[in-house]
């Protein structure tokens, strides 16, 4: 009994002297491996020792002329120079075919419009001939018959004379003759 009152006191006194020895054979681990790394370490003058990248505050064109001293790093850069150009030259070129294709578009919805007014032109056209032929008709009529003019024949054919000439503008050229 004497003996486990002793384990019990003594515990804590037991784990202080294992934290004590794990912190001192920490330390000698730690002391040994600097040792080992200066004994490596070839000792040179601190002005011959070239800095560390993480030391230097380098912009993007130093970084480029450090990495160009090695022929490896030359190469990668030559292929990587030689890729963007690849890909700007193929942005160009699909920036090109772009502009084509919308030019294509438009001159396509042009000539749509232009074949559309072309036949409503041809209507028109036709339709004024007719037109023109009823009043020529009409006016024959009434040199041979001047007693009798027909005012409802000529203003039925002038009124739509001027209807289809109307619309014809309005298709044309977009606009009312109201409005205008």
């Amino acid at each position: 009994m004497q003996w486990r009152l002793v384990i019990i006191y003594a515990q804590p006194a037991i784990a202080a002297v294992y934290q004590g020895l794990a912190s001192l054979v920490t330390q000698e681990v730690a002391k040994g491996k600097d040792r080992l790394s200066r004994r490596k370490m070839p000792q040179t003058d601190e002005s011959q020792r070239s800095p560390k990248i993480e030391d230097l505050n380098l912009s993007f064109k130093d970084y480029q002329k450090i990495f160009l001293q090695e022929d490896s790093f030359k190469k990668l850069y030559a292929v990587i120079s030689k890729l963007q150009q690849e890909n700007q030259n193929l942005l160009e070129k699909l920036n090109f075919m772009n502009h084509l294709e919308n030019y294509e578009s438009q001159l396509t919805a042009k000539e749509e419009e232009l074949q559309r007014v072309n036949m409503t032109l041809q209507k028109f056209e036709k339709d004024n001939k007719v037109l023109q032929a009823k009043l020529k008709h009409t006016e024959v009529c009434e040199q041979k018959a001047p007693e009798v003019p027909n005012f409802q024949v000529i203003k039925k054919i002038e009124s739509a004379y001027s209807r289809r000439m109307e619309e014809f503008e309005r298709l044309i050229f977009g606009k009312d003759k109201k409005s205008s």
